[in-house]
């Protein structure tokens, strides 16, 4: 499953608090963070590219 994440300007969330399958969304150019079945992918400013082989992993994002 390959999702593309965007925070909106105005959106109140800090970036530091989403977590993907326990990974943190990476702040810097050509940056990933990985675990066996998820990718976070850093892929332009406040865009990233989520690439996971668990078909729910849209539910696994968490806001803390």
């Amino acid at each position: 499953m390959i999702i593309q994440v965007v925070q909106y300007k105005k959106s109140k969330v800090q970036l530091s608090n989403i977590k993907c399958d326990g990974l943190a969304f990476p702040i810097e150019n050509s940056k990933v963070e990985a675990n066996k079945e998820t990718r976070v992918l850093w892929n332009a400013p406040k865009t990233w590219l989520i690439i996971s082989s668990k078909e729910n992993i849209i539910s696994i994002i968490t806001i803390e």
